[in-house]
């Protein structure tokens, strides 16, 4: 009873969450209709920390920082667009999720989470009394609540959810939508390639000419000094 009624409320809460999200995606489209495009970009992150699974409100933030028209936020924007075609057409079955190595930090987590839960193992297998004594001592913490530990991390330090994209089974209005929207990223790609290469030889030429100043102050300090 207890666990149908978990059950139900989590999906009262994923429905909740994915109607919000759907509210803050619909904000940033007018947002972008406004010009407000940082406005537009902090509503799609709000989106995306609700259902981080919601391409639209990705492809929005996308397309508001292109508009924004910087070299930061256009080479965000292109991840952006990227990551939209990447997940579609991974939902479509049209391509294959690639298979991510684990990063170090990774690898030295899960290793400690090992460690632990043969410690957690060990511990169990001794006699009652010093389990007795090890709970009143503390007991080490298992692999579930250093997870959760973890969970709790990434929520007070701002970490997003990464959603992993798998086949869905789509009906033929789903699929052409996913068509749709992978034809307005990639369109919006190509435009932006010889914007970002025009943006980055502007912030190397500015860079350069920062350089070449402070090189001639420096070196008038120097002369006036001596």
């Amino acid at each position: 009873m207890e666990g149908g009624e978990e059950e139900k409320e989590a999906q009262q809460t994923k429905k909740y969450k994915s109607e919000r999200a759907v509210y803050h995606s619909n904000k940033a489209a007018c947002h972008i209709k406004l010009e407000e495009y940082q406005q537009a970009i902090e509503a799609s992150n709000a989106a995306l920390d609700l259902d981080p699974s919601f391409t639209r409100a990705l492809q929005r933030r996308a397309q508001a920082g292109e508009l924004q028209a910087t070299f930061a936020s256009m080479s965000q924007a292109k991840q952006d667009h990227e990551r939209v075609v990447e997940t579609l057409k991974i939902e479509l079955g049209l391509i294959q999720p690639k298979k991510e190595e684990p990063e170090p930090a990774q690898e030295q987590e899960e290793e400690e989470e090992q460690k632990v839960a043969e410690g957690a193992d060990r511990s169990s297998a001794s006699t009652s009394l010093s389990a007795e004594s090890s709970a009143s001592s503390g007991s080490p913490k298992t692999t579930v609540e250093i997870s959760s530990q973890n969970r709790q991390d990434d929520i007070r330090e701002g970490r997003r959810a990464e959603y992993k994209p798998v086949k869905l089974d789509l009906d033929e209005a789903g699929k052409k939508k996913h068509r749709m929207m992978i034809q307005t990223s990639e369109q919006a790609l190509r435009r932006m390639e010889p914007r970002l290469k025009e943006l980055m030889e502007k912030e190397k030429a500015e860079m350069l000419g920062m350089c070449r100043f402070f090189c001639f102050s420096h070196a008038r300090m120097v002369l006036f000094v001596s």
